[in-house]
């Protein structure tokens, strides 16, 4: 309700690890805590997703206009490795195609962690260029 007052959109992130013990909610958990919070936007974390097993695409499409940010960055499905987009196992095709598709409204956001602002000069243009 404060956020609301004050005029904030508040998120919940999906957090934690499966493989690490630290999962706070699986999908249907995760699902059903938004059920219960209709005035709470989501905040998709897609390496934690993968790393949890859910199905991107059809996450983002059961969210949809929900989706207030999506934390972009990749992993080998094991660990939360924070890779730049396209140098992990996230099949990223479907993603971005269901991004445009059911939350063209989302802010991305880049969750690297090892880059410098030179390496992201030359990754954003590829991003752009490759998924819109």
């Amino acid at each position: 309700q404060l956020a609301h007052d004050y005029d904030i959109t508040l998120a919940v992130e999906n957090v934690g690890l499966r493989p690490l013990d630290t999962l706070l909610f699986d999908l249907p958990e995760f699902e059903h805590l938004l059920e219960d919070l209709p005035r709470v936007a989501v905040l998709l974390d897609t390496g934690h997703a993968h790393v949890n097993s859910w199905d991107l695409p059809k996450v983002i499409e059961h969210f949809g206009s929900r989706l207030a940010g999506v934390h972009l960055h990749d992993n080998d499905g094991l660990t939360d490795q924070h890779l730049p987009v396209g140098e992990g196992s996230i099949d990223w095709p479907p993603v971005f195609a269901a991004l445009k598709k059911w939350a063209p409204q989302t802010r991305l956001i880049l969750e690297y962690a090892d880059t410098n602002s030179k390496k992201l000069a030359t990754h954003v243009p590829e991003l752009i260029k490759k998924y819109g």
